[in-house]
């Protein structure tokens, strides 16, 4: 996953800094996982978070053997934005509004246009 806050391009200068003094078994906290590029890096015991509830119930969800579709419809991704806006989770789960809405927004806009509508 690519988005504007990837650490990904930075990991290299501050591993050092973030994993000195971890000690072996030592649970490694990502409070900030986006696109899990850090952890990826990162052996042991690890726990992920982060603040968008889309995103983690995404993670879990693929954890948990989920598949989800490599072609999301034009249709789909307005459906999926409706029902975001709405916060009706009837017909996509929070797990299913954030793949659509991670994987299909442009440029890493959830659910979201450059014009400011909607």
């Amino acid at each position: 996953m690519k988005y504007m806050g990837s650490k990904r391009r930075i990991w290299k200068h501050i591993a050092p800094i973030i994993l000195n003094g971890r000690k072996e078994n030592q649970y490694y906290v990502e409070p900030f996982c986006g696109g899990c590029n850090s952890i990826a890096n990162v052996n042991g015991n690890r726990i992920a978070s982060d603040i968008n509830p889309y995103l983690m119930e995404m993670w879990m969800s693929l954890l948990d053997g989920k598949k989800y579709p490599e072609t999301i419809t034009r249709e789909t991704y307005n459906e999926a934005r409706k029902a975001y806006r709405a916060k009706d989770y009837t017909t996509l789960s929070v797990a299913e509004l954030g793949w659509i809405g991670l994987m299909a927004s442009y440029n890493g806009i959830f659910y979201h246009s450059y014009s400011g509508i909607g």
